[in-house]
Formats: structure tokens, C-alpha cells, sequence
């Protein structure tokens, strides 16, 4: 079985258009987060193809993609009027990312799911690839757990 500490998750904006992967790097699109998950949504294929040799059978999954799910901190990037690393989540969970330098950045939910932004997710769990692209969350699904901590 693997071990869910020992994943990566890489989290970037699709700045050139829907579904375009803009290849995240671990150096700049690393999201600290915990209880990392993928789920396949569809039905895997398996293959019965005659080989001249021992061996499982590569199978395939079709369908309508995958599912992410993992749990992040909400936390500030550490420098004023720099957005954190979670800022493409939240604007592809449909959130309005306004950035005042050297002030503050805000996030605001945003009614038009039309206008929403969509992100590529790289996930490494024992350095076993996903890669998912054209990534939108639905805002309804954000849950926050602040109460569990003492400020």
C-alpha cells in the first residue's frame, strides 16, 4: 500500500487558454496540504492481449477524468501584497484574486462560474504520475476548519 506522506502536489494557472498545460514546477507551484487523494471517475479498461511472456496486463481508464481532493492550510504568502500559493486554487474555485502591492490581496467569491479559471495538477504519490488539466473547483466545496486552533 502507499503511503499518502509521501505525495506532491503541483497546483499552476492555465494562463494560455483551457486545458493547456503550463507544466508546473515543484520550485514554484508546491502546495504544502495533507491527506492528498486521486480518484478515478470512469471505468478502467483491462486488456487481455495474448504476449509471448508472464505478466499482468496493462489495463486503461476512460471516462470523465479524475477527482483531486487533498486538505491545505489557509495562510498568507509571508510578504505583503504577494498572493499565496493557494491563490490558483482559489481562483480556479471560482474566486476573484485582486492584488494591491505592497498592501494586501483579496479574494472574493465570484457569482459568474463563466468567468472561472482553471488550473493543471501534477500529483506524484511515490513518483507515480497524475497530471490533470482543466481543473475548476466549485466554491461550495471549500470547507474551513479554523475552530480546531488556538489564535
Amino acid at each position: 500500500m502507499l503511503q499518502k506522506s509521501k505525495a506532491v502536489v503541483l497546483v499552476k494557472l492555465e494562463a494560455g487558454g483551457y486545458s493547456v498545460d503550463p507544466v508546473p514546477t515543484a520550485a514554484a507551484n508546491a502546495i504544502l496540504c495533507s491527506a492528498p487523494e486521486v480518484e478515478s471517475l470512469g471505468r478502467r479498461i483491462e486488456r487481455a492481449n495474448v504476449k509471448p511472456h508472464y505478466g499482468a496486463q496493462t489495463g486503461f481508464n476512460i471516462g470523465e477524468g479524475v477527482k483531486v481532493s487533498f486538505s491545505t492550510e489557509l495562510k498568507g504568502s509571508g510578504a505583503v501584497g504577494t498572493a499565496p500559493e493557494i491563490g490558483p486554487l482559489l481562483r480556479a474555485c471560482n474566486f476573484t484574486e485582486t492584488v494591491t502591492p505592497d498592501t494586501k490581496v483579496d479574494y472574493d467569491p465570484n457569482s459568474d462560474a463563466s468567468t472561472g479559471e482553471s488550473v493543471t495538477i501534477y500529483f506524484y504519490r511515490h513518483n507515480i504520475p497524475t497530471r490533470s488539466s482543466g481543473c475548476r473547483g466549485p466554491g461550495s466545496s471549500l470547507r474551513r476548519r479554523i475552530r480546531d486552533y488556538q489564535i
